[in-house]
């Protein structure tokens, strides 16, 4: 009957088993994306000894490979295989490559086939991102060259901790069509952000929900007038995220002056 039911993508799940899942929590912990994937796409005879060790295997295995660890990755990505339809089995498999890669593993040394792929896919990035939040700036350093604007617009997730560590890394290399920092009250409601204010930042890249592909300025409904931030403020933000800043306008009342030095940090020139 086991046979039967994966091989018909089919989930038989007894009462016990169904208790033993646990509750719907937003944060999604590696035991809550495990017990996702039972319920998205499970298959075969699963009670609660069936349940109970699927979630901690799988959990075990998405922590495992944050570390780059052999076999507990390979354990759970077997179980995952096992006991899920092809499609949900990917998507973890995609999930637990991605933190893979982010210990500085190669690709090529994960123990499973999966794409090489060039970039995660809007389901992969949003489990990444609402996942408990990673703090090893390395580990976001090594992701970024797997996530693209497009992807990320996609996901839909606005406020996550894991989502303003990517933001304060890719913003150091993507080279953007249009882009607004602004403080939190300057975004309106009707713009989706992609990032969101923390306790350490002053300021937030927002990615909006844009009516179309590339977008332009007029998309980011920014204020017809806004006040200007003070040199030391710019300096100040620069320096804390370690931005150059290769070009200045500075305002005062009807006249600008620009200066710039293509390639060159200038805020400290005196």
């Amino acid at each position: 009957m086991e046979s039967v039911a994966e091989a018909q993508h089919t989930l038989v799940l007894d009462p016990s088993g169904l208790g033993a899942l646990p509750a719907h929590t937003r944060t999604r912990t590696p035991t809550a994306l495990a017990s996702d994937a039972i319920v998205e796409g499970g298959r075969g005879i699963m009670g609660e000894r069936q349940v109970e060790r699927f979630l901690h295997m799988v959990s075990s295995g998405v922590e495992a490979a944050r570390e780059g660890q052999t076999d507990p990755t390979r354990l759970a990505l077997s179980e995952v295989s096992r006991h899920t339809v092809p499609e949900v089995s990917c998507r973890m498999s995609t999930l637990m490559a991605a933190r893979w890669q982010g210990s500085c593993r190669s690709l090529s040394e994960f123990p499973a086939d999966v794409p090489h792929q060039s970039s995660l896919d809007a389901t992969s990035l949003s489990l990444l991102h609402t996942s408990p939040e990673l703090t090893d700036e390395a580990f976001w350093r090594r992701i970024r060259p797997l996530v693209d604007p497009k992807t990320l617009l996609r996901t839909e997730v606005t406020e996550t901790p894991n989502l303003q560590r990517l933001m304060r890394s890719v913003i150091q290399a993507w080279k953007a069509h249009v882009c607004m920092v602004a403080e939190p009250e300057v975004v309106r409601p009707g713009v989706r952000g992609a990032g969101s204010s923390t306790k350490d930042t002053s300021a937030c890249a927002a990615p909006a929900s844009w009516p179309s592909w590339p977008p332009t300025a007029k998309d980011l409904h920014a204020p017809d007038e806004y006040e200007a931030p003070l040199l030391a403020e710019v300096r100040e933000r620069a320096s804390r995220f370690g931005i150059p800043l290769t070009s200045i306008r500075m305002l005062m009342t009807n006249r600008s002056i620009g200066y710039d030095a293509p390639g060159e940090d200038v805020a400290h020139d005196p």
